[in-house]
């Protein structure tokens, strides 16, 4: 059994921040509400699940409140653009058909860890959606957390890596450290450093605290004066989980059902969501997902295997394949080894790996496979084939005939999904493959070339197989118009695309030299003109010493930023360059700041100095 949890609250407020700024016809905001329910679509295609539920905030005072009045009471007014969203965030997830708990007098986080620590005793598998720190006291054995955004995924021991301390430990360090946000107290001048550091050496608050007569200097009397006017306690009662509520007692409730179509798009269509309508499948049920591919990935250990698979290939008229490589940019990529794939088969090539296991040379798989990959009666299929282009052309292999690419089918079909193969595999295929990044963990390989070859030809054979299988799922599956944007525009697209990344753009690297020696020199200008206005020196890259600066010249605030400190984005400081000098060289500072780190002094370090020129990578789903 295995149980989500999304920290619906916490995405919307992430997402808030973080999304560009969409409104409807009738300008409603809708930036935060299209990346929940985006983020929420790709936890549901990536963490198939028996029993789900999101789980957000009740408007209203809760415990803690009644506990410490002041909680919370640092933090500004709701945006009422974020609160135009609560309503349809609500909205979509119950037409998603996820169950959505909303619990009076407690906060989301209570919710979900009563949840977890239920299931988890129940050996039923949890994933937490969130970043919240707080949630991170829940990790453990059956519990987990991921950031629906950034993907990072959170286990004991990359709470540790993060924090310094052990999951049971974050209660502890939450309560020394305090959280402005929250107006949680902690213990004046203690860091997460400290923290980490007195809870690695005495394991918990109240051996820290028998103990803390030791501990010398500023921060042990603060430490001792928290424990004695009972802040620390406080801070303590605040940040602990309540794990004893019932909601969620009834495990049907958290059963996700089928989406509620007719109500999804006429979401879609009140809030213009267009890219939203095709989403809606990911909700559905999901089927099983299989760990791995049901086929054995054959290993090519030497020519006379190849030359069979070749053979293979040339009955079969067609073949999927996945280049490996080690290096930075497609163009310094060499080629490590190859998969394979025809109906029901796959196979990895290794070229170049350091494990000692029997490879075919290099140069004679080449030799063999460029027949192949240059024969124009033969069929080409991989996954993004402007990297496998690359690889190839490195080595001197060019590609004849058609080369269908599952990517670019995916995004002619759907242009607002994911085209990433783990996704498309998943919800099309029903298998889960490994990510790269679990795979070169640089604990056990810094490099695919370093990786066991073992390891490697079941994670390369399956990237071909999956492509080899969505190209009949998702071409079979293509509208007329879909099928002329891919076959007329797209697919002859890919190979004039890797012709120009390869010829690259020549760069004056001199004169960009000299551009930048220009720019730093007009930037100190502008850093001493701004010293003269302000009448003392401050920081002028530092936004909030330029607040400071803005505030003794009179200067108005009309934004604040998610901290609630006055905010200086450029949107600003153009309000008030007309009436305040100061803010007009800010402004110039940052423009010259801008040019000289994105093209003077950045272009330079892009040259490859094997061509001299900037080779840039032209992203067709990009648009």
């Amino acid at each position: 059994m295995r149980l989500l949890l999304v920290d619906a609250t916490a995405c919307l407020f992430r997402a808030f921040h973080a999304a560009p700024d969409l409104r409807a016809r009738d300008g409603t905001p809708t930036g935060a509400v299209f990346v929940l329910v985006s983020i929420l679509a790709k936890l549901r295609k990536q963490q198939p699940s028996d029993l789900v539920a999101c789980v957000m905030d009740a408007p209203g005072p809760t415990f803690r409140h009644e506990m410490y009045p002041e909680y919370k009471a640092n933090r500004p007014p709701l945006d009422e653009d974020l609160r135009a969203q609560i309503t349809p965030a609500k909205e979509f997830i119950r037409a998603s058909g996820c169950p959505l708990l909303v619990e009076s007098g407690v906060e989301a986080d209570d919710v979900i860890a009563s949840l977890a620590r239920r299931a988890a005793e129940n050996n039923c598998q949890v994933v937490i959606a969130s970043s919240d720190k707080d949630l991170m006291q829940l990790v453990g054995d059956n519990i987990t957390m991921v950031d629906g955004i950034s993907d990072k995924t959170y286990d004991p021991e990359a709470v540790r890596k993060k924090f310094g301390v052990n999951p049971a430990q974050m209660g502890d360090y939450l309560a020394l450290v305090g959280d402005s946000a929250d107006n949680i107290p902690g213990v004046k001048k203690v860091g997460a450093k400290t923290a980490a550091k007195w809870l690695g050496e005495f394991g918990d608050l109240n051996s820290l605290l028998k103990q803390s007569a030791g501990i010398r200097g500023v921060v042990g009397g603060n430490l001792r004066a928290a424990a004695e006017d009972g802040t620390l306690a406080l801070s303590r009662k605040l940040v602990a989980l309540k794990t004893d509520l019932e909601v969620g007692a009834d495990w049907e409730k958290m059963t996700p059902k089928p989406p509620d179509e007719s109500q999804w798009r006429e979401l879609c269509e009140r809030y213009d969501f267009r890219n939203l309508a095709g989403a809606l499948r990911d909700f559905s049920a999901p089927e099983q997902a299989k760990l791995e591919s049901e086929s054995v990935v054959e290993i090519i250990r030497d020519e006379s295997a190849l030359l069979k698979w070749a053979d293979k290939i040339r009955r079969a008229g067609a073949f999927a394949f996945d280049t490996e490589s080690v290096g930075g940019s497609a163009m310094e990529a060499e080629l490590v080894g190859f998969s394979l794939a025809v109906e029901g088969e796959s196979a990895y090539a290794p070229l170049a790996h350091l494990d000692g296991t029997p490879q075919t040379p290099k140069a004679r798989a080449l030799e063999i496979m460029s027949p192949l990959f240059a024969d124009v009666n033969i069929v080409k299929i991989a996954h993004n084939a402007k990297r496998d282009l690359h690889v190839l052309a490195n080595c001197g292999v060019e590609l004849g005939g058609v080369v269908e690419d599952t990517k670019m089918i995916a995004f002619a079909r759907e242009p607002g999904d994911s085209t990433y193969l783990s996704a498309l595999a998943a919800r099309h295929l029903g298998v889960q493959k490994e990510s790269f990044k679990d795979l070169v963990d640089k604990k056990t390989a810094r490099s695919f070339a370093e990786l066991d070859v073992e390891r490697a030809a079941p994670y390369s054979g399956l990237d071909s197989e999956c492509a080899w299988r969505l190209l009949k799922v998702l071409k079979g599956g293509m509208d007329a118009r879909a099928r002329r944007v891919y076959e007329d525009l797209e697919r002859p697209l890919i190979p004039v695309l890797t012709r120009m990344e390869r010829a690259g753009v020549l760069v004056n690297a001199d004169e960009l030299e000299r551009l930048a020696a220009e720019l730093q020199k007009r930037m100190a200008e502008l850093r001493e003109r701004a010293v003269e206005i302000a009448g003392e020196r401050f920081n002028l890259n530092s936004p909030r010493q330029l607040a400071d600066a803005l505030d003794r010249c009179g200067a108005p605030f009309s934004r604040k930023t998610a901290t609630g400190e006055r905010s200086t984005d450029e949107r600003v400081l153009e309000e008030l360059a007309d009436d305040f000098p100061l803010a007009a060289t800010a402004l110039e500072h940052r423009r010259l700041a801008k040019m000289a780190g994105t093209y003077a002094e950045k272009l330079p370090r892009m040259i490859l100095p094997r061509t001299g020129r900037v080779h840039t990578d032209f992203s067709q789903t990009g648009a």
